[in-house]
């Protein structure tokens, strides 16, 4: 059996990488037998010896294989979540563009209502490009037929903490009564 094996083995060396698959399904069936009742009683010893060496061989190259293999695949699986990264990064920073794009156009809105409520659009996008919750705008009807009693432009939850929008467009720098009209209107909020 051990020159049956070294004769075909030889054979198929000589052929090159073109019958690696053959060598190793040799060397498999080599491997694999473990019956030596059919050897000489003076080869049996020798034989399991040889047969001993040639799995520790297979097993060491077959370790190398195994560890280039994972080595190849962690590296490919890096590369990926490095591309998966860099195309997140490029479609956020498009998506990016395209909203200071939305609010630059909104300076030539005349209508302020028009622009108010494009306003509230561009916010709700930037807001949600950056991971901040946002409920968009609703209104509260009021009980009797009294139709819309308020708008509210937004509702954020940032850092487990809720705060409600309001979004105004002033042509003029605001004073303290805009912004005083504005804190009591949302301090009285709580008691109504």
């Amino acid at each position: 059996k051990f020159q049956i094996a070294r004769t075909i083995l030889t054979a198929l060396n000589e052929r090159g990488e073109s019958s690696l698959r053959e060598r190793r399904e040799v060397l498999k069936r080599v491997v694999e037998f473990d019956n030596f009742t059919s050897c000489w009683e003076n080869d049996r010893l020798i034989a399991k010896g040889l047969l001993s060496e040639i799995q520790q061989l297979i097993n060491v190259k077959d370790s190398f294989t195994r560890i280039n293999q994972e080595r190849k695949k962690e590296r490919q699986s890096n590369i990926a979540q490095a591309e998966s990264k860099r195309k997140k990064k490029v479609e956020q920073k498009e998506r990016l563009v395209s909203i200071k794009d939305r609010f630059a156009k909104l300076f030539t809105i005349i209508n302020a209502q028009e622009r108010g409520k494009a306003l509230e659009a561009v916010l709700n996008d930037l807001f949600n490009a950056h991971g901040i919750l946002i409920r968009e705008a609703f209104t509260l009807n009021g009980d009797c037929n009294e139709g819309i009693v308020e708008q509210i432009d937004g509702v954020i939850e940032l850092d487990g903490n809720v705060y409600l929008v309001e979004m105004k467009w002033w042509k003029e720098p605001l004073g303290v009564g805009e912004i005083s009209q504005h804190l009591v209107r949302v301090y009285n909020r709580g008691h109504s």
